[in-house]
């Protein structure tokens, strides 16, 4: 599977959960970008409530949040639970977050 899928997995995985995603990574920058990409280029407009923010959790680097009006604030975020959590040993052998 391409890198490009798999970010895109990652993104359907967030839309399906909740609130969001968190994820682990040692560059959550260079994966922030990449996620903005990989959702430009699918042109899903269901995608479109999906950010992309530095996690303010403990134990993640990433968090890929839904941006509905009962998320829009920081505290609704903190004091909801984000159920769905991945790492690049989630996504397979072949593909590793800390590569993209």
């Amino acid at each position: 599977m391409k890198r490009e899928q798999q970010l895109c997995l990652l993104l359907y995985q967030a839309l399906a959960e909740p609130i969001g995603l968190a994820i682990q990574t040692s560059d959550p920058n260079r994966l922030r970008m990449q996620l903005y990409n990989a959702r430009a280029k699918a042109r899903d407009p269901d995608l479109a409530i999906l950010q992309f923010r530095l996690s303010p959790f403990e134990g993640c680097d990433l968090v890929i949040v839904k941006t509905r009006p009962e998320f829009k604030t920081q505290a609704s975020l903190v004091q909801g639970k984000l159920r769905g959590k991945a790492s690049a040993t989630d996504l397979g052998p072949e593909f590793s977050l800390e590569d993209l």
